[in-house]
């Protein structure tokens, strides 16, 4: 499933800068945010050792696959690493 963004009430005013909420991805489903978030959305809140792992670039979450160890496919932060590795090629 696709991560669902965090928003917070329109009125609510955050100053020019905007705010955390604002400027930052933070998915309400998972609790999953900006490199703590898998390619996508387990559908459930994550566990604290899940988000660091997700972040420290050793598990990702892939509709139809689960929870698996980042290769390349997919938009985790352990896939993005796997991409810039000299040698991958896809």
């Amino acid at each position: 499933m696709k991560h669902t963004r965090a928003t917070h009430h329109p009125k609510l005013d955050c100053g020019p800068y905007g705010c955390n909420i604002c400027n930052l991805f933070l998915c309400t489903v998972c609790v999953g945010a900006e490199g703590s978030l898998p390619t996508d959305c387990p559908g459930v809140r994550m566990t604290q050792e899940q988000e660091q792992n997700v972040y420290a670039g050793q598990l990702d979450y892939r509709d139809g696959k689960g929870w698996c160890t980042p290769d390349g496919e997919g938009d985790s932060m352990g896939d993005i690493d796997v991409r810039m590795s000299p040698g991958w090629n896809r």
